[in-house]
């Protein structure tokens, strides 16, 4: 997502990325919109009904190159179809540029999930946290407003240090937990897990799963805090 003034170079940006792409990485292909190109695309395929047609012809694209995002503000049913083909290309690991005039958070009427996923990535980069763009996506659609989207991307600060290689206790207790908890809850090796944990060795992760196991036994803290998060997960 690209904002800025007029004259900022935002469209030089998305036709130098379009450039490179159509040079670099064939057979992909690139495609520049305008929003009111889109609109007006859309509008023709709803009157004549050939929007299966326009679908298929904006799916045949690896990268869309969408221009001035901002004056979909208020066209609804232009946005609805956007949303679908916002839908289409992350669930098919494609992207999509935008460009605006405006942060997302200040277009108004601007589908929530398209708004909401580009600030908790810009958010994430201010706290220094590497969110997957499937993560992203996933808040996006699964958070009722602004308020819990930024408190779930908080709760996230501590994931970084999970993945550290730091062996104080604060950092390794929550680690071999999450270690542990992922072999039980799910079907994958040590080595698949280790690799999770920033390539940690599979040994590691054994020695995490028979520590916590023991400490689950002995230690009431550590039972409980387990307990605690199997609620939440279950």
């Amino acid at each position: 997502y690209i904002w800025g003034g007029p004259g900022a170079g935002k469209t030089h940006l998305l036709h130098a990325i379009g450039n490179y792409v159509q040079i670099n990485r064939q057979p992909e292909r690139a495609q520049y919109i305008t929003a009111d190109h889109f609109t007006s695309l859309v509008s023709s395929a709803r009157r004549k009904r050939t929007m299966d047609h326009l679908r298929k012809e904006i799916n045949r694209v690896s990268l869309l190159l969408f221009d001035d995002v901002d004056l979909l503000a208020g066209r609804l049913k232009t946005q609805k179809e956007l949303s679908s083909f916002f839908n289409l290309f992350h669930e098919t690991n494609r992207q999509i540029v935008f460009t605006a005039k405006l942060p997302p958070n200040q277009i108004e009427n601007l589908t929530e999930e398209i708004a909401s996923r580009k600030i908790i990535e810009r958010k994430c980069h201010e706290e220094g946290i590497d969110i997957p763009d499937d993560a992203a996506f996933f808040l996006a659609s699964n958070s009722s407003d602004m308020k819990e989207l930024m408190r779930l991307v908080t709760r996230l600060h501590p994931v970084s240090d999970l993945l550290s290689g730091s062996k104080k206790r604060q950092y390794s207790y929550p680690r071999q937990i999450a270690m542990y908890l992922c072999r039980r809850y799910t079907d994958c090796s040590y080595k698949e897990i280790g690799t999770a944990f920033h390539n940690k060795d599979h040994s590691t992760v054994m020695y995490a799963v028979r520590r916590i196991t023991k400490e689950r036994e002995k230690n009431d803290r550590t039972k409980n805090d387990i307990l605690a998060i199997e609620n939440l997960i279950a």
